[in-house]
């Protein structure tokens, strides 16, 4: 919980579960920090009987479970000016509760162990996985550059690209990062060029699974379907540094919109992530995709390196960037976008209030879908037993609290 209450509690406002919505409800929280019961509030009180429990929220709030955000890079370090890094992981993890979210993975770009200069990327932030702290749970690792095309590498720079992998050297890595990897990004096309298959590797390993998300890929329709089958379960920022939907060459986001299970029996139909900023993606594309997906699983995500209130220029993954107007645009003259400042609140605010997705809907996309992508299941949705990861809203729907 983001702010440490070690008491029983009581969170009151209109409650979002995943089948329906309680309009003046509670949550009853016991001293283990899950949950303990959820209903009416006159059912809580009686529950409670004379228990003089501290009461959390409002009739008029809304109430549901905490953001999750799985694509998120780190907000640096202010100090020397950097975005897009797990630098300071205190002061990141605090600032994300601000904007409702309750857990995150740490979206990496991790350096090549066959480099020199080699550092273990994990080691400084191994210890804050799942650790109790006064912001955010940091829930494990995003890998964004495991294995992917340099030709579609987006604002990934070219010395991130990493060279083939054998399968020592990926157990290795699974390894330093203390088996916290939950999502890793894989272009099909460059996957097998040694023989190797880091996708078949990652889904038939015996410990802990790793979602493959396919991305930063040129692949086209047939070694889609075919990195499926092999296990990718998963699309890495729809739209973006993919493949496109033409007529005759659909490429990557034929997956991300269309239920191919009808055609493919043989293959799971993927989940995916978009970045619900308006910027990356136009909106009405946005609102295409989740009246196209229906009930499959769909997050919405941030790829954030930055808030929106820090304006100016920086560095980010080696490269000066501007951050202005809600963007994070590279100083070059394509003025590449170069992940977001977009908040979770911001995005959970996008759907509904522009693309009018019901509550309930939108919480599944930032919330309950995040959480069962990277395989996570203690969280994500407001049931008794799981953790009470909770963003509170006030009328307006701006982030009240965050617990």
């Amino acid at each position: 919980m983001s702010n440490n209450i070690s008491e029983p509690f009581v969170v009151r406002g209109k409650v979002i579960k995943p089948e329906n919505c309680i309009e003046d409800g509670a949550i009853l929280v016991g001293e283990n920090g899950c949950i303990s019961s959820i209903s009416t509030y006159e059912e809580i009180k009686t529950k409670i009987g004379e228990s003089k429990l501290k009461v959390y929220g409002d009739q008029k709030y809304t109430v549901g479970p905490g953001f999750i955000d799985i694509h998120f890079h780190g907000y640096g370090s202010q100090g020397n000016k950097t975005l897009g890094n797990f630098e300071d992981p205190e002061t990141t993890l605090k600032t994300l509760a601000r904007f409702g979210v309750t857990g995150v993975l740490a979206t990496l770009l991790i350096p090549s162990p066959k480099s020199a200069s080699y550092t273990n990327p994990f080691e400084k932030l191994n210890d804050w996985v799942n650790k109790s702290n006064k912001g955010a749970r940091l829930l494990g690792y995003h890998i964004e550059n495991l294995a992917i095309n340099p030709k579609a590498c987006g604002a990934i720079p070219s010395s991130m690209i990493l060279p083939p992998f054998t399968g020592n050297e990926l157990k290795d890595i699974l390894k330093k990062a203390n088996d916290h990897i939950r999502i890793a990004v894989v272009a099909p096309e460059i996957d097998e060029l040694t023989g190797f298959s880091i996708i078949r590797f990652l889904t038939e390993r015996t410990e802990r699974d790793v979602t493959v998300s396919i991305g930063h890929t040129n692949v086209h329709k047939d070694g889609l379907l075919k990195a499926l089958q092999a296990g990718a379960s998963h699309l890495n920022h729809l739209f973006n540094a993919m493949t496109g939907f033409t007529h005759r060459d659909p490429g990557v986001v034929l997956a991300g919109l269309v239920d191919l299970n009808d055609m493919y029996p043989q293959i799971r139909n993927p989940s995916a992530e978009i970045i619900c900023d308006f910027i990356h993606i136009d909106p009405e594309v946005v609102l295409a995709t989740i009246k196209a997906r229906g009930s499959r699983k769909l997050a919405l995500i941030t790829d954030a390196v930055a808030t929106p209130d820090e304006e100016g220029i920086y560095k980010c993954f080696g490269d000066d960037v501007k951050v202005e107007q809600g963007a994070v645009r590279k100083q070059d003259a394509k003025k590449t976008l170069s992940g977001s400042c977009l908040t979770m609140h911001q995005a959970f605010y996008n759907a509904h209030h522009y693309l009018g997705c019901t509550l309930e809907e939108t919480f599944l996309m930032t919330s309950s879908y995040p959480s069962d992508i990277a395989g996570i299941d203690d969280t994500g949705r407001l049931e008794e037993g799981k953790f009470a990861d909770i963003v509170i809203m006030d009328e307006q729907l701006r982030v009240w609290m965050t617990i």
